[in-house]
């Protein structure tokens, strides 16, 4: 299956990145080029919605990581959501998730993100 990606806008400096099929050696490329499309106006939040992701190969892992750590060096957060069970295995194999922020779902992901910048807020009121 080719992969297809789509990319949401979700507020100032926040996307959603949402591949379907599979990321593998065929297919990375492009995964890694539609991510790298959004990079330079992703300040707050990158949220990778994996739920439409059935496979998984290290070259995929490769960009996950890479753009995990461009997030945190802007002071920024990296996301994922929805991991198949398949997909999961392959991150808690490698030890991946408990240092990584995975929701089930871009709700979840939304109401942390909403509670962060509430937070934000008040720190700043004071």
């Amino acid at each position: 299956m080719p992969l297809q990606i789509k990319i949401e806008r979700k507020g100032k400096g926040e996307f959603v990145i949402v591949p379907q099929g599979q990321i593998d050696s065929m297919t990375y490329q492009d995964f890694d080029a539609k991510i790298d499309s959004v990079l330079g106006a992703c300040n707050r939040a990158l949220i990778i919605n994996m739920g439409g992701v059935d496979y998984i190969t290290s070259n995929g892992l490769g960009i996950i990581f890479k753009v995990k750590d461009l997030m945190e060096k802007k002071g920024g957060k990296f996301i994922m959501t929805g991991l198949q069970p398949q997909v999961q295995e392959v991150f808690k194999i490698i030890k991946a998730l408990p240092s990584m922020s995975v929701f089930a779902s871009l709700e979840e992901a939304d109401a942390y993100l909403t509670e962060i910048q509430r937070q934000e807020i008040e720190k700043h009121k004071k």
